[in-house]
Formats: C-alpha cells, sequence, structure tokens
C-alpha cells in the first residue's frame, strides 16, 4: 500500500506546475505557454472576442487552437490585405482578411516559423523584420458548445511582387471545409490590395489588428521608407554564399573554432553569472544561445537576428534538443521587448553599423532593455596581418557585409561615451582572426538613480 503524504505548504506550487508542463505537456500545451510568454514579453495587449458559427466551422476549429495573424506593410506604408471568398456559414464568406493561420503543432515549430509559412504560401512576399502586436483569443460558439483559439498578432515589413493562390490551395486544404465552398471561387486566386486604411468588415479580430498594426507603425524608430541592410538579411539566401558558408562548416569552421570561436565563446560564458534573463541581441549563425540555454539556469533566453535564416542552424539545434529558446526577427534600432534582460550580448555587430546614428540608436535600444551589457568586437583588421586576410576570406567568400571597424582605442572611447554612467570593465582575446576587444557594462547605478536610491 502507497502512503501519500501532505505537500508542505512552503512549495511554490505556481512553478511546480510551470516546471511539469514543460515535461509533461503536449507541444500544443507548450506552444500556448509559449503565446503567453510572448504576451509577458512584449507587453501585449489582448483582444477578445466571440463568435457564433455553424456546424461545419465549429468542427473545423477543432482541428487546431494556436494562430498566428500577420499584418504586412510595404515601405509605402500600406497594409497586405486578401479579399477571400471561401464561406464561414451558408451565406456568409470570409470577406477582407489578413494573413494567417494555425502553428502547426506536428512539425514543432517556433512561432515566428509559422508566420514566415503562412506569408510564403499565402502571399508570395518576403519578411524582413517581425513583430509581435497583440495577444487574440477567439472563442467560437454553436449549439450550446464552445472552443478557444489563442494566437499572436504580428506586424512585418515586407518587400517582393505578391502572387495569389486560391484558397482550395491554401487556407481550405485539409480542413475539411473545402467540401461546402462553391469550387470556381475558391480556385480562382484571391484579391489583394495594399491599404492604408482598414476596410470597414474584416473577418474576425483582423480589423482591430489592423489598426493597431497602424498606430505602432508610426511609432517605430525606422520608417517604412528607412532602408534596411538587405545585403545582411539576404546573404544567407544566396546559392553561393550557401555553398561558401556549407563548405566553411565542413572543412574550415572547425580550426577555426579552436584557435578563435572557442575562447571567445568561453570568455563571453564567463561574464554571464547566473542571470534569469539573457538577450543575444545579434544572435547571427552563432549557436552560442544554445549552449547557454543548456548549461546555465536561464528562465528566459532570446536570440534575435534582423535575418531570419542567418539563425536556422541554431534553431534546429535547439529543436533537436528540446531547448527553450525564443527566436525574434527585429532591427537593433527597434527592440519592442518591454522587459528587461538580466544580460544582453552584442557580438560581432558593431562594425555592421552603417552609420554613427545607426550605431547611437543600437546602443540606446540595448541599454534600454538590459541590466549589464556586454558587447564584443573585432579590432580593425588592417592593423595585423594575419587579421587583414581573415576579413579578406570572411566578406569576399563567406559573404560577411560589416566594413566599420574601431580600433581599440576607439572602442573604449565609443562605450565610455555613450554609457558615461555605467560602470565599465575592458577586456580583450587575441585569435587567429584578430584581437577581439570586449566591454561588460553594469546600467545599476542609473536604475538605482531612477528609483531615488
Amino acid at each position: 500500500m502507497i502512503t501519500m503524504t501532505a505537500r508542505p505548504h512552503t512549495m511554490n506550487e505556481g512553478e511546480i506546475r510551470k516546471l511539469f508542463e514543460e515535461v509533461y505537456g503536449t507541444v500544443q500545451q507548450r506552444t500556448a505557454g509559449l503565446i503567453g510568454k510572448y504576451a509577458a514579453l512584449y507587453s501585449l495587449p489582448h483582444l477578445k472576442n466571440e463568435w457564433a458559427v455553424d456546424a461545419a466551422f465549429f468542427q473545423h476549429c477543432q482541428k487546431t487552437v494556436n494562430f498566428v495573424v500577420i499584418a504586412l506593410y510595404d515601405k509605402n506604408g500600406a497594409f497586405f490585405t486578401i479579399y477571400s471568398h471561401s464561406m464561414v456559414g451558408p451565406d456568409e464568406p470570409i470577406g477582407w482578411k489578413l494573413p494567417g493561420g494555425p502553428i502547426l503543432d506536428s512539425r514543432n515549430e517556433f512561432i515566428e516559423e509559422a508566420v514566415h509559412r503562412i506569408v510564403t504560401n499565402e502571399t508570395n512576399l518576403r519578411i524582413d523584420e517581425l513583430r509581435p502586436i497583440a495577444l487574440v483569443t477567439n472563442t467560437f460558439q454553436w449549439n450550446g458548445g464552445k472552443i478557444t483559439h489563442v494566437g499572436l498578432a504580428f506586424m512585418g515589413r515586407c518587400r517582393g511582387t505578391p502572387k495569389m493562390t486560391g484558397d482550395i490551395d491554401v487556407m481550405l486544404a485539409g480542413t475539411g471545409l473545402e467540401h461546402r465552398q462553391n469550387k470556381a471561387a475558391v480556385s480562382k486566386p484571391n484579391e489583394a490590395l495594399f491599404q492604408e486604411s482598414p476596410p470597414e468588415k474584416m473577418a474576425f479580430s483582423n480589423r482591430e489588428i489592423f489598426i493597431i498594426a497602424k498606430e505602432l507603425l508610426a511609432s517605430l524608430y525606422l520608417s517604412p521608407t528607412s532602408e534596411l541592410p538587405i545585403g545582411e538579411i539576404d546573404g544567407p539566401r544566396r546559392l553561393g554564399i550557401r555553398l561558401a558558408r556549407f563548405i566553411h562548416r565542413t572543412l574550415i569552421s572547425k580550426v577555426i573554432y579552436v584557435l578563435a570561436s572557442r575562447q571567445l565563446k568561453r570568455r563571453v560564458l564567463s561574464k554571464l553569472g547566473q542571470p534569469s534573463s539573457v538577450l543575444d541581441a545579434s544572435a547571427g549563425d552563432d549557436t552560442m544561445v544554445c549552449q547557454i540555454a543548456k548549461n546555465i539556469s536561464v528562465e528566459l533566453c532570446v536570440a534575435n537576428d534582423i535575418s531570419w535564416r542567418e539563425m536556422e542552424r541554431a534553431r534546429n539545434k535547439a529543436r533537436r534538443r528540446h531547448l527553450h529558446v525564443l527566436f525574434t526577427n527585429h532591427h537593433l534600432s527597434d527592440l519592442p521587448f518591454k522587459t528587461k534582460f538580466d544580460v544582453v550580448i552584442l557580438k560581432n555587430t558593431l562594425h555592421h553599423a552603417r552609420t554613427g546614428d545607426e550605431a547611437l540608436a543600437w546602443m540606446e535600444s540595448l541599454k534600454r532593455i538590459g541590466k549589464r551589457l556586454i558587447v564584443v568586437d573585432i579590432e580593425d583588421p588592417q592593423k595585423r596581418l594575419h587579421a587583414k586576410v581573415f576579413n579578406w576570406y570572411y566578406t569576399k567568400i563567406h559573404g560577411d557585409q560589416g566594413h566599420n571597424f574601431y580600433s581599440e582605442d576607439q572602442f573604449h572611447r565609443l562605450m565610455k561615451l555613450i554609457y558615461p554612467d555605467a560602470e565599465i570593465a575592458f577586456d580583450r582575446v587575441g585569435t587567429v582572426k584578430g584581437l577581439y576587444m570586449f566591454a561588460s557594462l553594469s546600467f545599476a547605478k542609473d536604475e538605482a538613480a531612477a528609483l531615488g536610491v
């Protein structure tokens, strides 16, 4: 006979339940938990609505419960809208909507991966940066029953020429709803327009999402007309660069890792301490964020980069090892996080700033969201012959885009000038690739002053 003893009241039941959900929860439950984490990380508004639907649509609603909706905008600040002829009821077409769809739990995909998949399949447009803007709860009712879908709304800058397909090939495929449609209507490519103002009637919560995105767009540091670093974003897509990077990873990277990268990673990791939250603000194709998530007790681990494709290797590694890492797609000048990370890391990125104003915007943005900041960058490679050779290799063969380097003296002066009240500790590591400069900054005094301590 097994006797159950009462649990002590001192146990933290909330943390225990959170741990159990990580271990025992289904993929769907973990996705729902991840959506809640996004809501807190970005301090998202919550849109809640209920709709009465018919039996067929209610049955369809049971297939999945987590979703994304995307407000795409172009260089003119207009938003991409689709007119769908599909029917949600006997006499009710979907009408105007934003691109959107389910997060596929069967693929164990990251939320932003679902966004990129849906936008590609529905519109053939390319997303250059992405930002969560609302938590959305849709409740559907039929015959006294209810089912609730929870999702995230995003806004994203896009480019390219739309190539629309019919709903029968995209939205309706495999749902069961395709059998109740006018096949002639849903087989035709959907109508699509970039519109500056939302249509009077849109599907579900789409109009509210459109309005939120339009208001946020006016407040961004980078306007829709601002030039993004397209070379950085598209570099990993180019066949020549992909081939060069494959050869680099299979033949060269292991040697360079031993001679340089391993030293840098160890030095960065040694400076982390025991943080509860870490942001790698410009992660690139480095998988160090996976090492942090695996070996350090971090409750919130986020990897960000302006190039979504660049982080593919780290995403796949995190997925294979079931690591709790969030991957985000923001420009450094417009980091929309509403929480302060214990540690923010900016490595091998400063020399990619195209102007002084851009570098300043990056550094101010990082200070706003970090209690501590670790900045790592390579010294101007023109100062050392071996560094010059490696710089040629990385720019000409590997496709690296950064060209505006600092000397060690300039790096030290920059940190002191931008962060005059921070506690700064400088460090350096010599490698076969060149001299790497470190600055570890603490903004504790600034926070204490803000609190009047």
